[in-house]
Parts: structure tokens; C-alpha cells; sequence
């Protein structure tokens, strides 16, 4: 997975900007996690980027910098091998 550290790191910022830059997110800290792999997920994705389940549900999350910089939510594997091939 050449690459992969470097292109996480930008991903990872990107995506929090987004969704912190939603009011209803900064309003309820409500985001869309995969059921299957935990992972969050942008409110137009229909598939989670990092196993493909379509199971996303909503979830309250208090900090989300935290979660994120633990690498256990935000990791978009599946998006990143797709990119790959």
C-alpha cells in the first residue's frame, strides 16, 4: 500500500473540515458510521469507503478529532485500493 500514510494524513483532514463544517453536525454531533467497521462516513456516501457495507447508521460522537487521530475511524481502505487498481 505505497502511499497510503501520506494520502490518509491529507484524507483525514479533509474529511473532518467537511463534516465539521456542517451546522447540523456542529448542532447535534451526529455523524453516519458503518455498522460493520466503525468507520465514518461523508453524508453523500452510500458505501463505506473503507469496507463497502451500505449498513451506516447514525451516531453520536463527542470528539471527533479524537476518534479520528486514533486511526480506528477513519481509514478508507477500500477507497484508497480502488484508487490503486
Amino acid at each position: 500500500m505505497r502511499g497510503y500514510n501520506k494520502w490518509i494524513e491529507h484524507q483525514r483532514k479533509f474529511r473532518i473540515n467537511l463534516l465539521n463544517s456542517s451546522p447540523e453536525i456542529k448542532n447535534t454531533k451526529i455523524y453516519r458510521v458503518c455498522q460493520d467497521c466503525d468507520e465514518i462516513c461523508l453524508c453523500h456516501e452510500m458505501n463505506c469507503p473503507n469496507c463497502g457495507s451500505d449498513v451506516i447508521i447514525p451516531t453520536k460522537i463527542n470528539d471527533i478529532e479524537g476518534e479520528v487521530g486514533s486511526l480506528k475511524r477513519m481509514r478508507c481502505l477500500k477507497r484508497f485500493k480502488d484508487m490503486q487498481s
